[in-house]
């Protein structure tokens, strides 16, 4: 595959590639409603906070949560929206601080945790937007809530050691790959019926793992250089789940796999390691994320047409100078992306940025087109 890095940006092949650019921006921008033009903005902070971080964002992207910081120092879980900013989503009574992990694809329901000194209690948060204790059927109350299934009825998170989904017939616990050992899930399909995460072996080596109450648990597994896997995303459609393999001294790097070709590592920048994935498009073909570069974090974004690029480049016509984008999560239909970013090399604050339509080809275009503008003038 040839990378867009490793492209001439000064010959007749890429001017070419501006004209399909303008001809594809025309054709997306007059033909889709729901094309769009790239763009890019700070989420702002609560009065008197400093620090945002998004954890997730709704199937259109019209919604993102997270934790921000308070005047205090004291994090606190929240729902934001262009309209309405930053609404606070509170911990349970006597607790101190709250963190929103994940939001329903329809935007109704947020899961995520209420925080202690000494410990956590998974939570989800509707309607009034007062928190409600997660516990499993014994009683036993969630300490972490991770992620939600489409119209909020199905979620999972881990009680103990132990992974559980919370569906409309009560908790299911998720067994492990070996007996006395743990399954820690990550993420829930949108339909509620797949789950994936990372178990241990009886060896204590984590691997990547999808599970199905029809089917169980799967072993999703990992590569010979890799003692260590971990699934972290499905595709709104079932089709690939993204996560990182470790080298085993904390050398990650992303893999998708897909029913028909397994798991795949994918191929990092030159310079660039540690790729974490943060967020994947609903059929598997966008992922983004986090990355080491030069010393510091950079988001990425990847497609199977152009591999990885520097979200940083992407943007690169939209973005302030003193801005670095630092990770991402990209909205299902993958048009809306956000992150956090550092402001001068110190200030963490939330972002938000559109990009034009994927499904018209728009995208790829005009991820090259940035990058070679930007190139041109540097």
């Amino acid at each position: 595959m040839t990378k867009v890095s490793q492209l001439n940006c000064d010959s007749k092949t890429v001017r070419l590639w501006y004209a399909a650019i303008v001809a594809a921006l025309s054709i997306g921008l007059s033909s889709s409603a729901h094309a769009t033009i790239m763009s890019i903005q700070s989420l702002g902070t609560l009065p008197g906070g400093t620090g945002v971080r998004p954890f997730a964002i709704s199937y259109d992207g019209t919604i993102i949560v997270g934790a921000a910081g308070h005047a205090n120092n004291i994090n606190v879980g929240f729902r934001w929206t262009h309209s309405n900013g930053f609404v606070e989503l509170p911990p349970l009574a006597g607790h101190p601080a709250s963190v929103a992990r994940d939001i329903s694809p329809d935007g109704s329901v947020v899961v995520g945790n209420s925080v202690l000194f000494n410990g956590n209690r998974g939570v989800k948060w509707s309607g009034s937007n007062d928190p409600q204790l997660l516990q499993t059927n014994a009683g036993t109350p969630f300490l972490e809530a991770m992620a939600v299934s489409a119209n909020g009825d199905a979620l999972v998170g881990r009680a103990g050691q132990n992974g559980y989904l919370i569906n409309q017939t009560g908790s299911h616990l998720i067994p492990g790959l070996a007996q006395f050992q743990y399954t820690y899930p990550w993420d829930i399909s949108n339909d509620g019926t797949t789950v994936v995460g990372v178990s241990t072996l009886s060896n204590g080596l984590p691997r990547a793992v999808r599970w199905t109450q029809e089917g169980g648990l799967e072993n999703l597994g990992t590569f010979g250089a890799f003692p260590g896997s971990c699934a972290t995303q499905i595709s709104a459609d079932k089709s690939t789940i993204t996560g990182w393999v470790d080298r085993g001294n904390g050398d990650l790097h992303t893999f998708r796999w897909t029913a028909d070709n397994g798991m795949q590592k994918l191929d990092a920048l030159p310079g660039y390691g540690h790729f974490t994935p943060g967020g994947i498009s609903h059929d598997g073909r966008i992922i983004v994320g986090n990355s080491n570069a030069f010393g510091g974090n950079r988001a990425f974004i990847w497609t199977p047409e152009l591999g990885f690029e520097d979200l940083n480049n992407v943007f690169a016509s939209v973005l302030p100078s003193n801005w670095t984008l630092v990770d991402a999560m990209i909205s299902d239909d993958g048009r809306v992306l956000t992150g956090m970013m550092s402001v001068g090399g110190q200030y963490v604050q939330g972002w938000v940025g559109t990009i034009p339509e994927p499904s018209t080809g728009v995208l790829m275009l005009a991820v090259l087109a940035a990058i070679c503008t930007k190139r041109k003038g540097s």
